[in-house]
């Protein structure tokens, strides 16, 4: 997209990795977003994960230990993320 002159936009999920792997999500983000040949025009949008009751995100995340992230802790992490 970029050899052909287009501007990208990337949204970075803040959240995703819950409390468990938060650390390692912003580190691999951080390393994704300084790695991709962004310049003027483009975006990065940062949007917070919604958890929903009714999907099967709850109940998977409970199971693996990933601890949902409170909404100050995926600010934080927002603040962090784009401070890149």
């Amino acid at each position: 997209m970029k050899a052909a002159g287009l501007s990208v936009a990337v949204i970075v999920l803040i959240g995703l990795g819950g409390r468990r792997y938060a650390p390692l999500h912003e580190r691999d983000t951080v390393s994704l977003l300084n790695s991709l040949p962004l310049e003027a025009g483009d975006l990065v949008f940062f949007n917070e994960l919604v958890v929903e009751p009714e999907t099967a995100y709850p109940a998977l995340a409970a199971d693996s230990a990933l601890g949902v992230l409170t909404e100050e802790e995926m600010a934080a992490q927002g603040v962090k993320l784009a401070g890149v």
